[in-house]
């Protein structure tokens, strides 16, 4: 089972949750998990690079003794990635932190809430039967319809709130391999159209509904987010 950085969920509970922001203190605590699991920042692709130093590479190997829940995050086209522990859980809400006090919030595989990335993304929500958030076979995708909405900062207590109503159509069948551990997954198109923007964001979903590998978009004003389940959280702690 793959459970939270307990060290860093202790300090984080109080300030994460689907809009929590990143305290530096556990992003320093997360930080040295990291270190000492032997798990760094990674370059493009399977193997080391960018943030990572030369003759390291992420593998299964050191995920696995890790025994805690994570993601890898790449924004638009950066070189590298940046590796992330899953700190707090807050309902259906899962917040993983990285040690540049960065945090991305996940419902299910949908990303509600960013911090330190850029332009923050505070929070979103979406209809009841948003596929992404639950597990939906993928074959019931395609006749879902939704709604989100997102929430970022702006003049006034309520910030700036941006509207879309969602559609999603199964593209191709494949595998996808993620640090060695590899998945048939269904590649899914979501189109939004809002009165303000029209975007698109891609998921790959196995044949229970969970989502592994995504890019989302999380604001106008950045390049969209790639986000890989590296391990996902399974424990009740």
């Amino acid at each position: 089972m793959r459970y939270l950085a307990t060290a860093i969920s202790l300090l984080a509970l109080a300030a994460c949750s689907s809009g929590g922001r990143v305290d530096p203190v556990y992003s320093a605590v997360g930080g040295a998990l990291l270190e000492a699991t032997g798990i760094r920042g990674e370059g493009g692709g399977e193997g080391g690079g960018g943030g990572q130093p030369r003759g390291q590479r992420l593998t299964r190997a050191s995920i696995e003794a890790s025994g805690l829940a994570m993601i890898r995050i790449r924004v638009g086209e950066e070189e590298g990635f940046n590796i992330m522990l899953a700190s707090a859980k807050n309902g259906p809400y899962l917040t993983h932190v990285s040690k540049f006090q960065q945090s991305v919030t996940l419902n299910g595989g949908w990303v509600t809430g960013t911090r330190g990335i850029g332009h923050d993304l505070m929070s979103a929500t979406s209809s009841k039967n948003d596929p992404v958030k639950g597990q939906m076979p993928p074959g019931q995708w395609e006749a879902q319809k939704i709604e989100r909405e997102y929430e970022f900062p702006g003049v006034g207590p309520a910030g700036r709130r941006v509207r879309v109503d969602c559609s999603f159509e199964a593209m191709d069948q494949g595998e996808i391999t993620i640090v060695e551990r590899s998945y048939s997954t269904v590649r899914f198109i979501e189109t939004c159209e809002g009165e303000e923007i029209t975007f698109q964001n891609t998921y790959f979903v196995d044949g229970r509904g969970s989502v592994w590998r995504s890019r989302q978009w999380i604001g106008w004003r950045l390049p969209p987010l790639d986000v890989d389940i590296l391990e996902p959280y399974t424990g009740s702690r």
